[in-house]
């Protein structure tokens, strides 16, 4: 594969990753023990009940079990929700505004088919107690909070260093006349004027501003491509010179070992870590130090621009395996 190669298949993998951000969805608590359940029978190699004998099980569980499953789902929506937003800051799109508390209420209980209709909705919110409106305000109030916070970020970081868009041809050719002087009592006029001559230009001289707009668009979608670059996050923290080993090693553990759980091999990682004379315990410290100096330029861009290159971070975790197979 040429290095040709490797970007373009570099740059399928992070539209693939923006992609999916892009269409990230909301997960309920029956999803994710649907999910955890299917996880846990694959693990242990058993026959996969169908969807509607799982929702059974779901509905035999208690308060608190529920309970533990609607937090895992708002933990996740939470991080899909901070993906979603990175996708939309990265790409350059402008936040949306934020929804209010009955627009929240009317989400909730049509999506529970509570309710059918805006009416019906109108007349349940009337229904309710100052408590439990206050508790979407707050719900309300979040959301108002995390669209200041993202306003503050594409005004400042986004909207200032986000590529311009390149001219029309008719504007380029608008640009030709910026000093002179134009006929026409108002601006409605001149621009009468100017589109009437426009139109009546030869071929050569219109492709002479048809080729100057192509010139700006491949320079133009070049400055998206390094501005989509950049990453709005805290770098990632570095790995210790354990934690290094122990997920490559329990990568060797589980190959062909279908059903088995991660958990089963860590007391064995962990003795074979403390023998010096299976492990050679420098090599993984090596390792580690070139994570933490990564770890240090990235969080050192960040600090100082707000960003750092999602290329850095891919070229640091090339390096990363290939300083590992050296050793």
């Amino acid at each position: 594969m040429t290095k040709k190669q490797q970007y373009v298949e570099k740059k399928k993998v992070n539209d693939q990753w923006f992609e999916k951000c892009k269409h990230l969805g909301k997960v309920n608590p029956l999803t994710v023990f649907l999910t955890k359940t299917f996880e846990k029978l694959k693990a242990e190699g058993k026959e996969l009940p169908k969807v509607p004998e799982i929702a059974a099980q779901w509905k035999s569980l208690s308060k608190s079990e529920k309970e533990k499953y609607a937090r895992y789902a708002d933990e996740l929506n939470e991080e899909k929700k901070r993906l979603k937003d990175l996708y939309e800051l990265t790409r350059g799109i402008r936040p949306s505004r934020p929804v209010g508390a009955f627009k929240i209420f009317l989400q909730e209980k049509s999506s529970g088919k509570e309710i059918h209709s805006i009416k019906e909705g109108v007349e349940l919110w009337k229904k309710l107690s100052e408590n439990e409106k206050q508790e979407y305000q707050k719900k309300a109030h979040k959301y108002v909070l995390a669209y200041i916070y993202k306003k503050l970020i594409y005004e400042k970081k986004i909207k200032k260093d986000y590529p311009k868009r390149p001219l029309t041809v008719f504007a380029y050719f608008m640009k030709d006349f910026k000093h002179k002087k134009v006929p026409g009592k108002d601006i409605g006029e001149r621009m009468e004027y100017m589109r009437a001559k426009f139109e009546k230009l030869d071929k050569k001289t219109l492709r002479q501003y048809e080729e100057k707009r192509e010139q700006a668009k491949l320079v133009y979608a070049k400055k998206v491509e390094e501005f989509q670059n950049r990453v709005y996050d805290m770098p990632k923290k570095p790995m210790s010179a354990y934690r290094i080993f122990m997920k490559e090693r329990i990568v060797e553990l589980m190959k062909g070992k279908k059903g088995k759980s991660v958990t089963e091999f860590i007391g064995k990682v962990a003795d074979e870590w403390k023998n010096d004379k299976i492990v050679d315990q420098e090599k993984y410290e090596k390792l580690a130090k070139k994570d933490k100096e990564r770890y240090i330029k990235q969080l050192k861009s960040f600090n100082k621009l707000g960003y750092y290159l999602q290329s850095e971070q891919k070229a640091e975790k090339n390096n990363y395996y290939k300083k590992k197979d050296s050793i």
